[in-house]
């Protein structure tokens, strides 16, 4: 871990995990405009 203080900023660096890293999530509209709803899969 590593912190930082500059101009009033503190700032952190912790390194991430595994489980926390992003993965790719897919979104799927609804068309003809009717707001749709997002789905999402792991």
């Amino acid at each position: 871990m590593e912190a930082t203080y500059r101009n009033g900023l503190l700032m952190l660096t912790m390194p991430k995990s595994e489980e926390a890293k992003p993965h790719q999530i897919r979104v799927q509209t609804a068309g003809g405009g009717s707001g749709g709803n997002g789905q999402r899969s792991s």
